[in-house]
């Protein structure tokens, strides 16, 4: 379980807030959600839940994991958006599970129709996207995934959001090697996409 803390960090840094002494994870996702618990429980933390309208929280009474979120991975106290970081310092492995959180936080995978009716189109088009209200974090998690071979666009503002997108299926194939997605939904998905049965 060496691997969970910078993917807790990763999910913290999308889906997440900090406080003085406790954490805190959204999700909509009730089979992510006893994912995160079971795994959390299995490092020595007492998760609760709280259910909301449209999400639940886990909520972590620990200022030792609170701690370690913003000395290690520089996750701020309070309002994150401005501030939240991408962590280029932290090793190889680390980066690759922080990632991943990350994904699993704030990713989506779609298949849709592009291209007009002729002899070319239309025709399907896969797309990874990342979601965050940081244009810099994108622009330094863009940075990061050119270096280890894929080739996402540039950053562009969707209404109050910044996204940064990767197409093909040759981006989705080498993404799924070096990250280890663990969301069961987001998982099943690109499992169907790469076997050729999810379409638009």
């Amino acid at each position: 379980m060496r691997d969970f803390t910078p993917y807790i960090a990763g999910i913290v840094a999308a889906d997440g807030h900090l406080y003085s002494r406790e954490v805190r994870i959204g999700t909509s996702e009730k089979i992510f959600l006893r994912f995160l618990r079971t795994n959390l429980e299995r490092l020595g933390y007492d998760p609760r839940i709280e259910e909301g309208r449209r999400v639940w929280i886990v909520r972590i009474y620990s200022t030792q994991l609170r701690k370690v979120l913003t000395n290690s991975y520089a996750i701020p106290i309070g309002k994150k958006a401005q501030k939240i970081i991408f962590p280029t310092w932290l090793e190889k492995e680390e980066l690759r599970h922080y990632v991943a959180g990350f994904f699993d936080g704030d990713g989506s995978i779609s298949v849709y129709n592009s291209g007009t009716k002729g002899d070319w189109g239309p025709y399907k088009t896969i797309r990874i996207t990342f979601t965050s209200k940081s244009r810099r974090f994108l622009a330094e998690l863009r940075t990061y995934l050119k270096s280890v071979g894929l080739t996402p666009t540039s950053v562009k503002k969707e209404k109050e959001v910044y996204r940064l997108k990767m197409y093909s299926l040759e981006n989705l194939k080498l993404f799924r090697q070096l990250f280890t997605i663990r969301h069961p939904v987001k998982l099943s998905r690109m499992s169907s996409v790469l076997q050729g049965e999810l379409v638009p």
